[in-house]
């Protein structure tokens, strides 16, 4: 029983969320959830949210699809009030209160579990950028199946962490990221001695309301141990963010992102690869642009770069150092204008 209720709230709370790069930033107007949004996300296989920092590149492009139709939709609790907004997703509904500049989650239910918080969970603050943080303390009871008492307390801190590139599983590449990380720590849980601590990022970019990924992770502490208990990522597909209700405070931005980089640059090789000291990138440009190289290592921070050069349209070739690095494969992004790709070196 105690395993099953502990299951039950973890269920409910992981569903709520699942660097030359501007001054970007959330902000209420442009990143409050809005009644009437009707959203899909879709499941994909769990992604390592990698590193904190600047100038971060996360590759989401390899990942598959594990559920594509999770349905995530937003309204207002009454009508005309737009300070407080239910979400409803996974057959879980929260309830949420903007109160000034802060984003606070009230209560959740779903049909097993009901959870009212005395002390609210602070979700997000507007305005809210890079090294930005807000902590709060929370303090739910409620009740399983109507017949058992449950607890839930414990401290959130949520900070962005983190910005730069992301390549999305549709091989979309986005600029001027940012991720937010919430830690959720719970010092009681359910009705038993366990406690969780409850991980989620999630990485917004500039000019859409909502997350495009999220990554959570999921830890039980016994005693001295700290064992992963679980981990899952969604996948917000750009298109559909898109395809939502005119959002005239986001219209003004540009969603800086590209897809087609092939047809631009072509006839690509790496000489040699494995490689030991210098790499050399031959290609050709089939017009003229601004190319450089960076190479990366598996959480995605860069290692080494070439400068930004004006090429014109024909062969060309590039080399690039990697005589410092150590054994192992990584990741070369190709920067054309506004384009990225991935190739894969292997350092010898």
């Amino acid at each position: 029983m105690k395993q099953i209720l502990t299951l039950s709230l973890i269920l409910c709370i992981t569903s709520l969320y699942a660097g030359a790069q501007s001054s970007f930033k959330l902000t209420s107007n442009r990143n409050y959830y809005r009644s009437g949004d009707k959203i899909i996300k879709q499941q994909v296989e769990f992604k390592d949210p990698g590193p904190s920092g600047k100038h971060i590149t996360w590759d989401f492009s390899m990942l598959s699809s594990i559920n594509e139709k999770y349905k995530l939709i937003y309204f207002n609790k009454t009508k005309g009030d737009t300070t407080r907004v239910v979400g409803h997703e996974h057959e879980t509904t929260y309830r949420y209160q903007l109160k000034n500049d802060t984003l606070w989650l009230t209560d959740y239910e779903n049909r097993t579990t009901r959870m009212y918080f005395d002390q609210a969970e602070a979700q997000l603050r507007f305005p809210f950028r890079y090294g930005d943080s807000l902590r709060s303390v929370f303090n739910g009871k409620g009740m399983y199946c109507q017949k058992v008492n449950l607890i839930a307390k414990g401290t959130t801190s949520v900070t962005v962490d983190a910005k730069g590139d992301l390549i999305t599983p549709t091989y979309d590449t986005l600029r001027n990221v940012i991720r937010v990380k919430r830690f959720r720590d719970y010092s009681e849980i359910g009705i038993d001695s366990t406690r969780l601590q409850l991980i989620t990022y999630s990485w917004y970019v500039q000019g859409i309301r909502y997350p495009v990924f999220e990554t959570i992770k999921s830890f039980v502490l016994r005693g001295d141990s700290v064992l992963e208990d679980f981990g899952t990522s969604f996948y917000y597909p750009i298109k559909d963010l898109q395809s939502l209700d005119p959002d005239p405070s986001n219209e003004n931005l540009k969603l800086e992102n590209s897809t087609d980089i092939h047809s631009t640059f072509t006839e690509a090789q790496l000489m040699p690869n494995p490689v030991v000291d210098d790499l050399n990138i031959n290609y050709k440009l089939t017009r003229s642009a601004k190319v450089w190289f960076t190479i990366h290592n598996n959480a995605g921070i860069p290692l080494c770069q070439t400068a930004p050069e004006n090429q014109i349209e024909g062969y060309q070739r590039s080399t690039i150092c990697m005589s410092s690095l150590i054994t192992g494969v990584y990741s070369l992004y190709v920067h054309v204008d506004d384009k990225v790709m991935r190739l894969n070196v292997v350092k010898r």
